[in-house]
């Protein structure tokens, strides 16, 4: 019964969202939704020797945050409104703003941008590639593979390569 009230309830948050929606399979046009990937990942900080203990007890699963293989959203759906969406429906700590790039993620899961120095923050890798606008301006689409990702030392220690 309680895993019936919680399906129950995470639907319901799902159905509230307008800009970026879930819908039960038997209910909705498939036409309406795309399937991605979706990862939250701070394995960077998590395995860093400087991390604070009572953060570290706080993350899951070695620093994987979140991790799904097939999310169904909607059609239109940007990636930080699906990013508002995991993190609403799993109960995850998002600390965002906007700003004049659109969203920025300062902090996720008590994770924050800053805390192993100045080069070390939240980053966006859409299908291998990190854009360069804000998270709500990369629209979805079928297959996407989204990852949110940690990094402790300006996104060398992920493979990022921004030219500098």
């Amino acid at each position: 019964m309680k895993k019936f009230v919680s399906l129950f309830l995470s639907l319901a948050l799902l159905l509230a969202f307008g800009g970026c929606t879930s819908k039960s399979p038997d209910t909705t046009d498939k036409a309406d939704n795309i399937s991605i990937k979706f990862v939250i990942d701070s394995s960077t900080a998590y395995n860093n020797e400087a991390i604070d203990p009572d953060l570290k007890s706080k993350l899951p699963n070695d620093g994987l945050i979140y991790s799904s293989e097939k999310l169904t959203v909607s059609k239109g759906c940007s990636v930080g409104s699906a990013l508002a969406l995991v993190c609403k429906v799993h109960s995850i700590a998002l600390n965002s703003e906007n700003g004049s790039y659109g969203l920025f993620v300062k902090g996720i899961c008590g994770v924050e941008n800053g805390a192993f120095g100045d080069a070390s923050y939240w980053l966006l890798r859409v299908n291998g590639e990190f854009p360069e606008v804000g998270a709500d301006s990369v629209m979805l689409n079928d297959g996407d593979l989204v990852e949110w990702i940690y990094t402790v030392d300006g996104g060398e220690d992920i493979g990022a390569d921004f030219g500098g």
